[in-house]
């Protein structure tokens, strides 16, 4: 009699453990499930913090460029912002191990920024020159000289708008799609500058976007 309660007690205490080791599997495979979600989350959120960044970085200096488009010789002028994809490349390389991985065509958006950024410190380096020129000399530069300084300003000012306003539009495009996000080539210069003077409260002046089309030979 003694020996079956003995049995009995022991077959409960194994029973109990197994059951115990299974519960705490399942728990812990539910907190490792509930982490790695909440990882997830995190490293998309910060990709698209990322994104709006960049874009409130482009934002600031539009308006800037739409007055130095106007007046391209002036007394002071406006510079980027360190603009710089390196930590939403990071992130892309984090979410690929998640169940958040980006899309195609977000990834295609990264690579366009990339260029468009690397363009824009370009010229913004080439436009530099004639602004140092002008600004170093302006007392000794005759009408000649000075108005062909004035169209190097412009015309560079004009090629940063368009960078910048593309860059705008579909930075907010991606901001709003998230994950449902496509690029399309459908979409003007004159639709990008509309959206970017409404994002940044300027005055849009159809007849001026078509003249920078043309004098940039984009039309």
């Amino acid at each position: 009699m003694e020996n079956s309660l003995l049995s009995f007690v022991l077959g409960a205490l194994i029973s109990g453990g197994v059951l115990g080791a299974l519960i705490g599997v399942f728990l812990g495979h539910r907190l490792a499930v509930s982490l790695f979600r909440e990882r997830s989350k995190a490293l998309e959120n910060a990709f698209y913090n990322d994104f709006s960044i960049l874009k409130d970085d482009l934002i600031s200096w539009f308006p800037a460029l739409l007055e130095e488009y106007r007046g391209p010789l002036r007394q002071s002028y406006s510079g980027p912002a360190p603009l710089d994809l390196k930590l939403i490349e990071n992130l892309i390389v984090e979410l690929a191990g998640t169940d958040r991985m980006i899309s195609p065509d977000q990834r295609m958006l990264v690579s366009r920024m990339k260029r468009s950024i690397e363009g824009i410190k370009k010229k913004d380096k080439t436009r530099d020159i004639y602004i140092k020129r002008w600004l170093e000399n302006e007392e000794d530069l005759n009408g000649s000289k000075r108005h062909d300084i004035s169209s190097h300003i412009s015309f560079i000012t004009a090629q940063l708008l368009v960078d910048v306003s593309q860059g705008i539009y579909f930075l907010d495009k991606v901001l709003s799609k998230r994950n449902k996000f496509s690029i399309s080539d459908d979409s003007s210069i004159s639709n990008f500058m509309k959206h970017a003077c409404s994002a940044t409260n300027s005055n849009f002046d159809r007849e001026e976007c078509s003249a920078i089309v043309s004098r940039l030979g984009l039309g």
